[in-house]
């Protein structure tokens, strides 16, 4: 749930959507199947699902449908973890949380915040005791947002998309052209070399 999300910009049909409230969700019915999403997520998160006929993409959506039709007041891990290692709410509170946290029992957790800043801030971050490659972290992203390196090479996509099928139109068309004319000199071929015979035989 990046605050500037690269599965979103590289999205050429909008499958995915930047909510007001930090969530990052998924539209299936728009979806082309492509997986340039799954290309552009520095954390690997949108996953394809093989297994079915008409596979779609699946991620969190952090429970935004629930949320927003009042059924839930928090994502389902947050209200459901026994020991209350999640916490839900606006995310400058959660970065203040997090520091706090952090400062209230020196050397309980490492002195960074994960999310607040990689690849332009998240709105899912973490607080840890170890180094966060041993969670399964990456660390190697910088601060730079995923769209900004991207945008340039997905930018093109829409129009490699719409030209694709005039391409394939063209190609289609200049080989049914040169069958038919291969095969209309086939036939002349043949119709002269019955002539020929014809003509020998009438001699």
């Amino acid at each position: 749930h990046c605050k500037e999300p690269a599965c979103a910009s590289a999205c050429f049909v909008k499958a995915f959507t930047k909510t007001p409230e930090g969530a990052v969700t998924y539209n299936g019915s728009v979806c082309v199947g492509c997986r340039y999403c799954m290309v552009a997520c520095p954390w690997d998160v949108p996953a394809y699902d093989y297994d079915k006929l008409i596979p779609y993409v699946q991620k969190c959506h952090m429970c935004h449908p629930h949320i927003k039709a009042g059924k839930a007041q928090l994502p389902g891990c947050v209200s459901a973890c026994p020991m209350e290692a999640l916490t839900w709410g606006k995310r400058e509170d959660l970065i203040k949380e997090a520091w706090a946290r952090i400062g209230s029992v020196p050397g309980r957790y490492l002195p960074h915040v994960y999310g607040e800043k990689e690849m332009g801030g998240t709105n899912w971050m973490y607080i840890s005791h170890v180094p966060f490659a041993q969670i399964g972290l990456r660390e190697d992203l910088g601060n730079t947002p995923a769209p900004e390196l991207t945008s340039n090479a997905l930018g093109l996509v829409p129009l490699v998309a719409c030209l694709w099928p005039v391409l394939l139109g063209g190609i289609y068309q200049i080989t049914k052209w040169k069958d038919k004319r291969a095969e209309e000199e086939t036939k002349k071929a043949v119709a002269e070399a019955v002539a020929a015979e014809r003509a020998k035989a009438g001699k």
